[in-house]
């Protein structure tokens, strides 16, 4: 008989960010590399970019926080029947109430709940402290998306140590040139969330400074609206290059890896990651990477990208790219050999299973 495997995938269908991205290649991933198992995920609503067997438990937004409700009683008593031989959690909240014979498995992706409570909604905040060092306790194995993550959960919750494997994200993405280009002029580009961790704020005034000396250089922001983004819209506003920075929500991806390859660089001055999907989304398009000078930056892009200390710091980067573009270009070239080897990482399933 084959061995049962379920991955509780809600955030394919609730999330827009990087999780949905990790958890939709680290499935395809798992997958491909263990090709014998029986795949199983449980989502909200049916899922179309992976073919697999799908459990659908609807959300019912009639009821206060049945999104958590579906994952304590209605899931459990799902699989429970189902019987599965191990169950992966992909974004932090379970797995709850499984009989002992199935394994649990549980996908942390950043401790910023925890860490940094004030780039959180309250709700997320309160949920996390009181359930996550339970989860962990439980945990058969954690699955952490970077070595700083690793580092993180492991001083949160020692006990948790001996049961960590890191698994990469991994991008997948089928390039082709497109010979018009999506922006007439020069731009920077940096794409995530609007909000609070990402540390727009420092990019845009960095551009306000470079776009005094520069008439056409552009930036361009890839991102939803998140919480607490209404500073970085004022500060936009109050900028003397506002007509020159372009806000961008929801983009295809072929538009997406067009703004990548076209750009002068990316630049990412996030205060802290997991692990920043963004940077391997660049260094896979060969795209010239500069980033905040912080653990997991530097863990992700090691010396393939300029980095950057402060504000001063980022202006002065910035100044020089746009005088000499072509003399970064070796930091391209080495961005794509280290983004494959980041790209080949997959979980060992073999291991969990024996």
């Amino acid at each position: 008989m084959k061995r049962k495997v379920v991955f509780l995938a809600d955030c394919l269908i609730t999330q827009k960010a990087g999780i949905h991205y990790y958890t939709k290649q680290f499935i395809k991933r798992t997958i491909e590399a263990y090709p014998s198992y029986d795949y199983y995920m449980v989502v909200p609503s049916h899922y179309e970019g992976i073919d697999i067997q799908q459990v659908i438990i609807p959300i019912n937004k009639k009821i206060p926080f049945h999104l958590r409700i579906r994952n304590i009683w209605q899931i459990p008593n799902r699989l429970n029947k189902l019987n599965p031989d191990v169950i992966i959690e992909m974004a932090h909240f379970g797995p709850f109430r499984l009989r002992s014979s199935i394994k649990r498995v549980t996908v942390i992706h950043d401790l910023t709940p925890i860490l940094y409570p004030a780039w959180h909604d309250r709700m997320s905040t309160l949920i996390h402290k009181l359930f996550l060092r339970r989860i962990l306790t439980n945990a058969d194995h954690v699955i952490a998306n970077s070595h700083v993550t690793a580092s993180d959960i492991a001083e949160y919750h020692p006990p948790t140590t001996s049961k960590i494997q890191v698994v990469y994200p991994s991008v997948e993405i089928a390039y082709t040139k497109n010979n018009t280009d999506i922006i007439n002029d020069a731009y920077f580009l940096s794409v995530g969330t609007l909000e609070p961790r990402k540390n727009y704020e420092s990019l845009i005034m960095a551009f306000d400074v470079v776009a005094q000396k520069n008439d056409s250089i552009k930036l361009i922001i890839i991102g939803f609206k998140g919480w607490k983004s209404d500073p970085i819209f004022k500060l936009i506003d109050q900028s003397s290059a506002k007509d020159r920075i372009i806000i961008k929500g929801y983009v295809s991806e072929g538009e997406l890896i067009e703004y990548y390859t076209q750009a002068l660089a990316f630049v990412f001055p996030t205060h802290y990651e997991g692990f920043g999907l963004p940077l391997l989304e660049a260094m896979t398009l060969g795209t010239l990477v500069v980033c905040s000078d912080i653990n997991i930056c530097h863990e992700v892009c090691g010396d393939v990208a300029v980095y950057f200390g402060g504000d001063s710091a980022l202006i002065s980067s910035m100044e020089k790219i746009i005088e000499s573009p072509e003399s970064y270009s070796h930091y391209r070239e080495r961005g794509l050999l280290r983004a494959k080897k980041i790209n080949d990482s997959i979980i060992d399933l073999a291991n969990i299973l024996s």
